[in-house]
């Protein structure tokens, strides 16, 4: 506010100047009080003023069409409407970076951060006062100060731990950052990750192989491309990957890999320290294959993947025949026969895995090669493909 009112007195001098007045800077103090007093001009700078936040500013941005289109002249008009949605929709993982951004360029106004801070001014004026009495009762007075009692009141108060204290700060930044599934990362959200570690000391795990997020890069070198400049261009990072595989059988592995490689993607071949017992198995109906499993009383976990699209008609029909055995998602891993999409997989492992037609899931999506190399590759002892006798299974792999 001093500042906005600063440069209306200025521009106030020039204008009178202008028209003849015989003002100059020592004027200035004169002018800002005037402007500082008048009602106008306390109406029009509280009014534009008003508090925005993060959250405000981005709902506004999606549910304004005309707004947006002024915001991106260069857009078309259908991809501003791939973003358009009602101010009262949820937020999105992929909202994050942009509230974060959002927060960045305004300054983080949180009605509940304002309330916590005049409950601590309060709380700091009543410290102040029991120490004061405190001090009086022990007849003290001059060999302690009543302020610093009423620090070491506010430190025993604060109990949070470092990553609580962190998790309500968004300013906290750190000394090294440790990403996992970075392949998956967008541009927006590795600048939310470079505000908490500005040294850019990072230790990034991932797979591109893996990637399934829309946004995902073709290479390591063009995913951290947001991090790297030409310091750590010129030898500052490097590249390790691992080639010895101690989780995927061999057989399941190679599988995996060679579908992998046939459709372009960047996969380090790795060596399996273990084959297992049991080959790659093609089954015509996904109940069948849930039932070849189940009889090789081998036990263990057992998750069914299928594209996402289809995850309803096949919940329907493993439901038909294994009634509440069966678990969709994330809360049916505590279920005998989890269903899950292939983005919800990943990251987990299980003893037998059935994959649901492998050419649909390479089909649903542009990064579908790397959706089925994650479902295939959750498996730590059985793999089952689910595929019509008619239909070929994807490059790579074999009946």
């Amino acid at each position: 506010m001093k500042t906005a009112i600063g440069a209306l007195a200025r521009d106030w001098l020039r204008q009178l100047q202008q028209g003849g007045a015989s003002m100059d800077e020592s004027d200035l103090p004169m002018l800002r009080e005037d402007l500082r007093l008048a009602q106008d001009v306390r109406v029009a700078l509280n009014t534009a003023w008003l508090p925005l936040t993060p959250e405000k500013l981005v709902q506004d941005l999606y549910a304004r069409p005309q707004w947006l289109a002024e915001l991106t002249p260069g857009w078309s008009a259908e991809q501003r409407a791939l973003l358009h949605r009602a101010r009262d929709a949820e937020f999105t993982i992929a909202d994050i970076p942009l509230l974060d951004e959002a927060a960045e360029h305004l300054g983080e106004y949180n009605v509940v951060d304002v309330a916590l801070r005049r409950e601590q001014k309060e709380q700091r004026k009543r410290d102040i006062e029991n120490a004061e009495l405190a001090i009086a009762n022990m007849d003290v007075k001059g060999l302690v100060n009543a302020r610093a009692l009423a620090d070491n009141f506010a430190e025993l108060g604060d109990r949070a731990t470092t990553a609580e204290r962190a998790a309500v700060d968004r300013t906290w930044t750190y000394g090294h950052v440790v990403v996992d599934e970075a392949q998956e990362l967008s541009p927006m959200q590795w600048r939310l990750l470079l505000r908490r570690g500005p040294r850019r000391s990072f230790t990034v795990v991932g797979d591109i192989a893996q990637a399934a997020s829309a946004s995902a890069s073709g290479s390591w070198k063009e995913a951290l491309a947001p991090i790297l400049d030409a310091s750590l261009e010129a030898g500052r990072w490097r590249l390790e990957e691992l080639t010895v595989n101690y989780r995927t059988p061999r057989q399941i592995a190679t599988a995996a890999e060679d579908m992998a490689i046939a459709h372009g993607l960047p996969v380090t071949p790795s060596r399996s320290v273990r084959a297992s017992e049991w080959p790659i198995a093609v089954e015509a109906d996904v109940a069948t294959a849930v039932r070849r499993d189940r009889a090789l009383r081998a036990g263990g976990t057992l998750a069914v993947i299928a594209a996402d699209a289809a995850l309803e008609a096949v919940g329907a029909e493993l439901a038909a025949e294994f009634g509440d055995r069966v678990g969709l998602g994330a809360l049916g891993l505590m279920r005998e026969i989890a269903l899950l999409g292939p983005r919800d997989a990943k990251g987990l492992e299980f003893d037998a895995v059935i994959v649901v037609d492998p050419a649909g899931i390479v089909a649903a999506s542009e990064r579908g090669a790397g959706a089925l190399y994650v479902a295939m590759t959750r498996a730590t002892q059985r793999l089952y493909l689910v595929a019509d006798v008619n239909s070929p299974l994807p490059a790579g792999l074999n009946r």
